[in-house]
């Protein structure tokens, strides 16, 4: 058997990073099918041969991996994003039900809840902004890195990308909610309670797309580098 192939099989830090097992069915059918394979089993191969032919399968091989990953990505994505809607048309009509029940709230519990909003956008909303804002200027500077090298990072921009514009919309929503929230309790009527508490969601589900998708980046990114030493 050709020694340029074998060692490409039974490489095994190779096979980790780049292989799955139904690409390795493929490279054996396609070792056994070449004019490359026959020949050597008559004992008329040479290994420059072997090893000029070793690289066309090797390229399909990443080729075919990078692209059987970029579609579980995206059909990951498209998951997380149908439960989102499901999840969030759920909360709405639940949200309503309990609009009615506020008509009848009390003084104190206006004032829990009128406590509990801002509470939520000041340690809740506003530092899981910071936080995403960080990690996306410092995936932002991975992927120049990579692509300064040569590397093919049109996905990782375009996770990266996406995680910023949900990012924009959540800010616009947490905006929205604070300009919201009344400076009393009296003011705090089932419409306002209604409104903050669509709005907060809306700006949860925003940040947890804006999260997905930087996760997303940096699923590209370890690809694209063979190495498991990012961290989200």
């Amino acid at each position: 058997m050709n020694l340029g192939l074998l060692a490409l099989i039974e490489n095994r830090n190779f096979m980790k990073k780049h292989l799955k097992p139904f690409v390795f069915l493929v490279v054996l059918g396609l070792m056994l099918s070449s004019p490359t394979a026959r020949a050597e089993d008559n004992g008329d191969a040479e290994d420059n041969d072997g090893n000029n032919n070793s690289r066309p399968i090797f390229n399909q091989l990443i080729k075919t991996d990078r692209e059987a990953f970029r579609e579980k990505v995206k059909t990951e994505r498209r998951d997380f994003v149908e439960k989102l809607k499901t999840d969030r048309e759920k909360f709405r009509s639940e949200v309503r039900i309990k609009k009615e029940e506020f008509r009848s709230a009390s003084k104190e519990r206006k004032a829990e809840f009128r406590s509990r909003a801002r509470e939520m956008l000041s340690q809740r909303f506003e530092v899981v902004v910071a936080n995403l804002e960080k990690i996306q200027a410092r995936v932002g500077e991975i992927i120049e890195k990579l692509k300064a090298d040569g590397k093919d990072t049109e996905d990782a921009e375009s996770y990266l990308d996406l995680s910023e514009q949900k990012l924009e919309a959540a800010k616009d929503k947490v905006a929205e909610i604070k300009a919201l929230i009344p400076d009393t309790d009296e003011k705090v009527t089932p419409e306002v309670f209604e409104q903050i508490k669509l709005l907060a969601r809306e700006a949860k589900d925003l940040l947890k797309e804006s999260h997905s998708a930087l996760r997303d980046a940096i699923k590209e990114i370890k690809d694209l580098r063979g190495e498991d030493n990012i961290t989200n």
